[in-house]
């Protein structure tokens, strides 16, 4: 359970890289058109973020998003309030780097930033919380609210609390409260094109004997959720034993994937090595006797392995039914007894960890059951050496590298009319790529991120032809998103300028010592847009008064007396603005003729 672990690892966050054993796998080279597969995501807890940025850093090339560990939920029973803590920045204080910093910094890199979000509860409190509909959607806002204003791309729910805090006999109503909850939840983020993730304990067919830690409902929230994080851990927790054995890691995937996309689902991964005390020898000093008892667990980062062999000197063994390391060794505590008498007392330890080779035989599960990837407890406490194996399979299962280009028939277009925009999308160097999911996004001076507006499929020559219709002025580009055999893609960006259109009224003649109006309407019918009406005078263009806003419905009215004959020639000019740049009209001329004339204009 990863809410046990926060205060065990602060005691390691400077951690020592090392190499145990050397790579197993062989060692294919990706091609030129080819890129690895970005198998890899992570914890990011909020006390080792330094530690964590470092093993990103690493290894950028594999790692496809990133989980920051930096939230929990607080309830105020009295005030009847929840919050979301941010655990970071209380932790960082003011000399760490700010949020925005380390999100900037991530996608920088180009990985996704989905932060995790536990319970921090009492019992029972979070089912509860999630059994009302008011607090379900009070929580389902926080959530939304915190996502959008971070920026984040989507967030990480591993509410633990459930499993490992209430009780079980409690399951089977927290599930359905746990459903309705992802399901409103799902929705929220999903509006604003955002991703939900959710960390959890093992669960296996809930028909079957044995049904694991079925108050997650996988296969109820599975239409609902874009990520599903099992944790393949903690499978031994109060005696010795393996983590994540296999077998049972595997059985694990197979109900996963039977109700899923695979493609949703990461296996998570330890990244710490946890032991046992199996047994003590002798009276134990006063200021250790507490601890060192039978049955007594710890738990250290993998990089601190290397230390504690050669202080030791035992020598791991790889256990092939259980496919994870273990070891052994004696401590020896010297000291005093509570009555001042010296004592002395010797402890055996046994550890079980997941090594490069341990690692990797998990890894391998990703293109065996086609899962989108690992997630792993946590980025920075591997050895220098964890993720060789993980490597190799990502390179062995690389991408075809996708190359996108967009044209558009014209960048400059009268609203409401189309433009028609061609995509090419190839791959293998210059091979054109059929079927390939194409979607056209904007960027325009009103908005804050790429949308989509548009989507299609390439044709057998690796194109697409689409004409759309656009309602401000656009940045354009095309984009093809990663596939279980494609990378992601994305285009030149064209820009596209749309004119308004302004329709003016105007009578073609008026009598002398009369008022002149000219009315029109833009369109799109926008209030609050400055319109200014100019004349020729002495053969130039002036503005004629001051410049008058349009109303609520896009209009605007010009009053101009008249007092003398003549052909008065005008035009209308409407200011840029954030969607549009600025538009004149064509000239118009209005005669003014004397009274009882019958003069029109020609």
């Amino acid at each position: 359970m990863k809410s046990s672990r926060r205060t065990t690892y602060r005691s390691v966050i400077g951690f020592i890289a090392f190499a145990l054993i050397l790579p197993f796998f062989g060692s294919p080279v990706a091609q030129a058109d080819e890129v690895a597969r970005k198998i890899i995501s992570g914890w990011m807890p909020y006390y080792s973020t330094a530690d964590s940025m470092m093993s990103i850093e690493t290894n950028t090339a594999y790692i496809k998003e990133v989980m920051p560990f930096w939230y929990t939920v607080k309830y105020d029973a009295e005030k009847k309030r929840i919050r979301i803590l941010d655990l970071y920045s209380a932790f960082v204080g003011v000399k760490g780097a700010p949020v925005k910093t380390v999100i900037d910094s991530l996608t920088a890199m180009g990985k996704a930033s989905i932060p995790t979000i536990t319970d921090g509860t009492p019992e029972n409190v979070l089912a509860g919380l999630l059994a009302s509909p008011s607090s379900r959607t009070q929580l389902v806002q926080l959530i939304t609210d915190l996502t959008v204003t971070n920026k984040f791309a989507g967030i990480d729910l591993d509410f633990e609390g459930f499993a490992f805090v209430d009780k079980s006999s409690t399951w089977t109503k927290t599930a359905g409260s746990w459903v309705a909850f992802i399901k409103e939840l799902s929705a929220s983020l999903h509006s604003k094109e955002k991703i939900l993730s959710v960390t959890t304990p093992y669960v296996w067919d809930p028909t079957a004997k044995q049904k694991g830690y079925y108050v997650y409902a996988w296969k109820e929230i599975a239409s609902s959720i874009d990520r599903l994080r099992f944790m393949g851990y903690d499978y031994s927790v109060s005696r010795p034993g393996p983590i994540g054995p296999i077998s049972w890691t595997e059985k694990t995937l197979q109900y996963a994937t039977s109700i899923m996309p695979s493609s949703k689902i990461y296996l998570g991964l330890p990244g710490y090595a946890r032991g046992w005390v199996t047994s003590v020898q002798g009276v134990c000093p006063s200021d250790v006797a507490s601890a060192i008892k039978v049955g007594a667990k710890t738990e250290t980062a993998m990089s601190n392995i290397r230390d504690l062999r050669l202080t030791y000197g035992f020598v791991p063994i790889y256990n092939e039914l259980y496919g994870e390391m273990t070891f052994s060794y004696d401590k020896v505590y010297n000291g005093l007894t509570s009555t001042k008498l010296a004592t002395s007392c010797t402890a055996s330890r046994t550890f079980w960890y997941q090594d490069q080779k341990a690692l990797a035989v998990r890894a391998a599960l990703v293109p065996k059951y086609k899962l989108g990837g690992i997630a792993m407890w946590t980025l920075g406490m591997e050895d220098e050496n964890a993720f060789d194996g993980i490597k190799e399979i990502a390179i062995a299962n690389a991408l075809d590298v996708v190359s996108s280009n967009l044209t558009i028939d014209s960048a400059t277009v009268d609203y409401g009319k189309p433009i028609t925009l061609k995509a090419n999308v190839t791959y293998r160097n210059g091979k054109p790529l059929p079927n390939a999911q194409v979607l056209v996004e904007r960027f325009s001076a009103s908005e804050d991120k790429w949308s989509k507006i548009a989507s299609g499929t390439t044709d057998i020559s690796g194109q697409l032809v689409k004409q759309i219709i656009l309602g401000r002025n656009s940045n354009i580009r095309i984009r093809t998103p990663e596939s279980e055999f494609l990378t992601e893609s994305t285009s030149n960006i064209v820009e596209l300028s749309v004119n308004r259109l302004v329709r003016i009224n105007a009578l073609g003649s008026v009598k002398i010592n009369s008022t002149l109006s000219i009315s029109g309407s833009i369109n799109p019918r926008t209030k609050g847009v400055y319109v200014t009406l100019e004349t020729i005078e002495g053969g130039a263009w002036k503005t004629y008064g001051v410049p008058i806003t349009t109303d609520i419905n896009g209009d605007f009215n010009f009053k101009i007396p008249v007092s003398k004959r003549g052909v008065v020639t005008a035009r209308v000019s409407v200011a840029a603005d954030m969607d549009f740049d600025s538009f004149t009209s064509q000239q118009f001329s209005i005669l003014v003729r004397g009274i009882g004339s019958t003069e029109l204009v020609k």
